[in-house]
């Protein structure tokens, strides 16, 4: 039954507001405003998501097309405040069988900023793989127990102005790994849990890559920290860290600074730059390695920010193979309560994205969403 307001409400609210009372406010609009544009190009009747991730319960809400100047808007039930519930807003457009995204609102002054979602018409790569320059190679090798992992984050460069997606049976790259690598986890933004996997040797990569220098990020394990690292093709930076101690001699790359990441672990560093279908080798030193008297520390934060790097040595927590246990939330230690909070919502973010595209099963998807809710409500409690 529809509610009937009295005629002399209007009247009422309007001398209230006239008196200047103390406790009237001006209501605040809550619009999510965007627009779509291919390429560089306006792109009319695009239909827009838009997505809530909130405490209790994710998923899409809303869809529009986009104006004849690409354009979008989306009133929100609300202006997002952190205080009182931590939630995500998010649109996203599909085009040519490629999702993209805009940037997550959280806070209310993010509201003021037109959303811009870029796509870019789609282009089969080859069965084999696109052949793409490499802008940055960084690798970090590691000892846990007996056990050694390699750590790469690959930055391949898309110059053909088109996503590239793979064909049926094919890849979009494809990449190869030191001998004997096992055991790929996946971690960085970019990539979906089933989107890469390691045949013959090589990493071979099925998700779509957008133009421009894009991200990837591995981690596998390797039988020992003595083997020949491949870079085919153009690799404009290479950076290569190894955690000691490793007796490690390694030809073909540059000496660099050691670092120390935090008190007592320390990296070896060899770099290069320019290189074209480069092989570097790593074998037995046969005498003790004599470290220097000095070494440069650093912190984490302010090395990967340097290298253009993020969360690179460990995977990513949102992306876990099937049967593996769900990875922890790796916070830094100088992050608020306010954005940790917010990284954990990002994660379910990005969980709910995977199942709605079919690739998280609905028990994994239900654990892992319930352990992350879990987390973000102890960290609204305790305000740790």
């Amino acid at each position: 039954m529809p509610r009937i307001l009295s005629p002399l409400l209007p009247l009422a609210l309007a001398l209230h507001l006239l008196a200047g009372s103390a406790g009237a406010q001006e209501l605040a609009v809550a619009d999510l405003r965007g627009r779509v544009l291919l390429a560089e190009t306006p792109l009319a009747g695009a239909r827009v998501v838009l997505h809530h991730v909130g405490t209790f319960e994710s998923g899409p809400v809303d869809s529009v097309l986009t104006a004849r100047d690409g354009a979008f808007r989306f009133r929100l039930p609300n202006v997002p405040d952190p205080a009182t519930d931590p939630e995500i807003w998010f649109a996203s457009v599909l085009h040519q069988g490629v999702s993209y995204f805009s940037e997550p609102i959280q806070l209310a002054i993010q509201l003021d900023s037109v959303q811009t979602i870029r796509v870019f018409d789609s282009e089969t790569a080859p069965p084999e793989g696109a052949a793409l320059p490499i802008a940055a190679r960084y690798t970090l090798i590691e000892q846990q127990g007996v056990q050694w992992f390699l750590t790469d984050l690959f930055h391949p460069r898309n110059e053909t102005g088109r996503t590239l997606i793979a064909g049926a049976g094919g890849a979009t790259w494809v990449y190869p790994l030191p001998e004997g690598a096992s055991d790929l986890q996946l971690g960085g933004e970019q990539m979906a849990p089933s989107s890469a996997e390691i045949v013959d040797g090589n990493l071979r990569v099925t998700s779509p890559i957008q133009p421009g220098i894009q991200e990837v990020i591995v981690r596998y394990r390797i039988p020992e920290p003595f083997l020949t690292l491949r870079y085919p093709g153009a690799t404009d930076s290479v950076e290569l860290m190894i955690r000691e101690p490793a007796p490690v001699a390694v030809a073909g790359l540059a000496n660099g600074q050691p670092v120390e990441m935090e008190p007592g672990v320390r990296y070896r560093r060899f770099n290069g730059a320019g290189l074209v279908d480069a092989v570097v080798s790593l074998t037995e030193s046969e005498e003790p390695l004599e470290l220097p008297m000095r070494w440069m520390t650093v912190g984490i934060a302010l090395l990967l920010a340097t290298a253009g790097v993020v969360a690179v040595l460990r995977p990513h927590p949102a992306v876990v193979l099937p049967g593996q246990r769900v990875a922890a939330t790796v916070f830094d230690a100088r992050m608020s309560p306010f954005e940790r909070r917010q990284l954990l919502l990002l994660e379910l973010a990005r969980l709910d994205e995977a199942r709605a595209r079919g690739e998280t099963p609905d028990d994994e998807w239900s654990n892992r969403r319930r352990t992350l809710l879990e987390r973000a409500r102890e960290l609204g409690r305790t305000g740790s």
